[in-house]
């Protein structure tokens, strides 16, 4: 008899040592999913056996410079809206008596709102145009062979070497070809396009380097702003188009340049920008570059003969 009750005793312990240990497992990792609409963020993560309750960890992106946290109890979803370019590393712990289980999968988001119109050059070219942040831009390459005035722009013939001149004032159309111009722009020299006569339509400017840097801090900096620039895909850019998105409307293309010695130079790889600041060497000037290969900004300079691709930024 007292042999019987020892084992049923032992049975008990047993029974309830397992359970005990079967509850102090701390949890797995769950799986999260961020969507965003407009200025609307939802989040939702798998639910995690053993589990009690989920911890939300959010940090600024690119720039992870502080990490915050909230307790989002046993729910696992969550939806809230944010002001426009709000950007966000977000992950999910999940936790229960015995501990936090590793960080979900890592997620980020920007919110980008944009609303477009359009606006009209002095030769009757349309352009879109997009809001980011404070700043309007032309979505579109600068075509006009006018300045504002209405005086022609000039132009020679592609094999013609302008490394010569003092202070160029030219526009070219992509090899020569008039078909490119509707689609990639003009390129045109630095001379021509700070001209005192302006190449952009009435209040509307080239844009400074400051004002680049504008944008492209709004878009989370140099090194995520490009893929955020560029137009998605391989219509236009040649593969692999890499980080492209155009997340901010700006839908750049490649529109490649004309090097000073006649040749044109990177067409379906590259876009190049002219902004209306100098180097610091008086024959050189600022200029933004998008590229197939990365989804940076690039800033950089170049010879002022060079012709390049205009964006014009609205007053």
């Amino acid at each position: 008899m007292k042999s019987n009750v020892k084992h049923f005793i032992a049975t008990i312990c047993f029974i309830f040592l397992f359970a005990a240990n079967a509850s102090a497992v701390v949890p797995s990792a769950p799986i999260l999913t961020a969507t965003t609409s407009g200025l609307a963020v939802s989040l939702s993560w798998s639910a995690v056996a053993g589990a009690t309750g989920y911890i939300l960890y959010y940090a600024p992106y690119p720039a992870a410079t502080t990490i915050g946290s909230a307790d989002m109890g046993s729910q696992t979803s969550f939806s809230t809206t944010l002001p426009n370019g709000s950007a966000y590393y977000i992950a999910i712990k999940a936790y229960n008596s015995s501990g936090s289980s590793e960080y979900s999968n890592i997620s980020n988001f920007t919110i980008s709102t944009s609303t477009s119109s359009t606006v009209t050059d002095n030769e009757g070219n349309v352009y879109n145009t997009v809001t980011i942040g404070s700043q309007v831009w032309m979505k579109e390459n600068l075509r006009t062979t006018k300045y504002r005035d209405g005086t022609a722009i000039g132009t020679i013939t592609s094999t013609s070497s302008i490394s010569s001149e003092i202070s160029p004032k030219y526009q070219w159309v992509y090899l020569d070809n008039e078909s490119n111009a509707s689609t990639y722009g003009r390129l045109y020299t630095w001379y021509a396009a700070t001209d005192s006569r302006g190449l952009c339509p009435p209040n509307w400017h080239l844009p400074t380097d400051t004002e680049w840097t504008t944008l492209i801090d709004y878009l989370g900096g140099e090194s995520v702003a490009g893929g955020k620039m560029k137009e998605a895909g391989t219509t236009h850019w040649t593969s692999p188009n890499k980080g492209a998105d155009n997340s901010s409307g700006f839908t750049g293309l490649p529109g490649a340049y004309r090097s000073p010695n006649g040749q044109f130079v990177s067409g379906g790889s590259d876009g190049y920008w002219w902004s209306a600041t100098d180097y610091t060497k008086i024959s050189f000037a600022w200029y933004r570059n998008l590229s197939i290969y990365s989804g940076t900004a690039w800033l950089s300079y170049s010879s002022k003969q060079t012709g390049m691709s205009i964006r014009c930024l609205q007053d």
